[in-house]
């Protein structure tokens, strides 16, 4: 029987990623705990695009029930 394929890493920093703009806006130690819990996870946080995204979700009210505005990628980005 053949092992099953190994997970994508990019679809797992985009889940990842996905939780982590949910954390409470009003309790930015939570940012801080998640990047001392692993090297992958300080630099989804402290990128630009996830400082972008966190602002822009709990601005738009995304977190209340609402819709994503971004669909989650079905293909690597560096295939399109």
């Amino acid at each position: 029987m053949a092992a099953p394929p190994p997970p994508l890493p990019w679809l797992h920093n985009v889940l990842v990623e996905e939780i982590l703009v949910r954390l409470p806006p009003d309790d930015p130690a939570s940012l801080l705990r998640v990047a001392f819990a692993c090297k992958r996870f300080a630099r989804l946080v402290s990128g630009p695009g996830f400082r972008a995204r966190f602002r822009g979700f709990h601005s738009t009210g995304a977190h209340a029930g609402l819709p994503l505005r971004r669909r989650l990628p079905l293909r690597h980005p560096r295939d399109h």
